[in-house]
C-alpha cells in the first residue's frame, strides 16, 4: 500500500495519507487530522509515514470543501487596503476553482470595476454575485499591474454651489480642500467617486487654489521681462516706476487674462 503527499485545498500545505484505494496523481479527497476534515489533492508516492487519515474521494476542492463545511464562502483582503470581502464561492468555483490562501486573485461584483484582493481563508458568510477575473498572482502589485487604466467619476462643485459630474483622467491628483479650474472657466471644488472605464471629458486647466477669489483673479500673459512696469519723469523732474492699466481679454477657456506687455490708453479702448 503506497503513501501520498496531499497538498491541502485553501493552503497548499502538504499532508501524507496512505493510499487505500490506490490514488491518480491530481484526485481530490476528504482526509482527517487531528480530529478535523480538510481537503485536498493527490501530489505523488512518498516513502514517509502517514500524517492523516483518508476519509473519502470528492470530485474537486469545491465539492469536497463544500462537503465539511455549512456554507462555503471565501474571505479576500482588498489590496492596498484592510476591506475584508466575503463571497459566495459558487461563481468563483465555477469560473476558476477554490484560492490559494496568501495570493492575490482579480475579482469582481457584477458589472462594477474589477480589483485585486488576496485570499486568506474561508468565511461564515458570503455575498452573491462576485466573480472570479483572472490571477492568480504573487503579489498585489503584479495583479494591479494588469489591470487597465480607468478614469475618475468627479463630482465638481462651482463657487455658487452648482454640482455638476465630470470624469477626470484616472493619473490626476487633486486636494478635495483646494479649488481648481476647469477648461470651462469654471472654479470648482473636486470630489473624488468611483472609477470608470469610460474616456475622460474634463481636465484641470489651473489650481490649487485657497479659494475662489483667488481663482477668479485674472492670470497674466507675457511680461515683457519687466512685469509690465514703466519708468517715467515726473513734475519734479524725477524717474518713478508705475504700473499702468493694462487690457484684460478673455480666452477661448473662458479665463480673464491680463497682457502686461501692452497698456491701456485713456478711455478709447486702444492698446499700444
Amino acid at each position: 500500500m503506497a503513501n501520498y503527499i496531499i497538498n491541502e485545498c485553501l493552503t497548499n500545505d502538504e499532508y501524507i495519507v496512505s493510499g487505500a484505494p490506490t490514488f491518480t496523481s491530481g484526485q481530490t479527497i476528504w482526509f482527517i487530522f487531528n480530529e478535523g476534515s480538510y481537503c485536498g489533492t493527490v501530489a505523488e508516492v512518498t516513502s514517509s509515514p502517514p500524517t492523516a487519515e483518508f476519509y473519502q474521494l470528492s470530485t474537486d476542492c469545491c465539492d469536497c470543501l463544500s462537503n465539511i463545511t455549512e456554507s462555503l464562502n471565501f474571505k479576500f483582503i482588498r489590496c492596498d487596503t484592510s476591506e475584508e470581502i466575503n463571497i459566495e464561492a459558487i461563481n468563483f468555483c465555477d469560473e476558476y476553482g477554490v484560492p490559494t490562501t496568501g495570493i492575490t486573485y482579480e475579482i469582481q461584483y457584477g458589472s462594477e470595476t474589477s480589483f485585486c484582493a488576496t485570499f486568506s481563508g474561508l468565511s461564515s458568510t458570503g455575498v452573491t454575485n462576485y466573480h472570479y477575473s483572472s490571477g492568480p498572482f504573487l503579489l498585489c502589485e503584479d495583479c494591479q499591474g494588469q489591470l487597465p487604466v480607468y478614469n475618475l467619476n468627479v463630482t465638481a462643485t462651482t463657487c455658487d454651489g452648482y454640482s455638476q459630474l465630470i470624469i477626470l483622467p484616472g493619473d490626476v491628483g487633486f486636494d478635495e480642500s483646494k479649488i481648481y479650474q476647469l477648461p470651462n472657466g469654471q472654479c470648482v471644488s473636486l470630489t473624488s467617486g468611483e472609477t470608470v472605464s469610460f474616456y475622460a471629458d474634463s481636465m484641470i486647466i489651473a489650481g490649487p487654489f485657497d479659494d475662489c477669489d483667488e481663482c477668479a483673479q485674472p492670470f497674466s500673459a507675457n511680461t515683457g521681462g519687466n512685469n509690465g512696469e514703466v519708468c517715467v519723469i515726473d513734475c519734479s523732474g524725477n524717474t518713478v516706476t508705475v504700473t499702468p492699466p493694462h487690457p484684460v481679454y478673455t480666452n477661448a477657456q473662458n479665463q480673464a487674462i491680463v497682457q502686461i506687455n501692452a497698456i491701456t490708453i485713456g478711455g478709447n479702448g486702444l492698446n499700444s
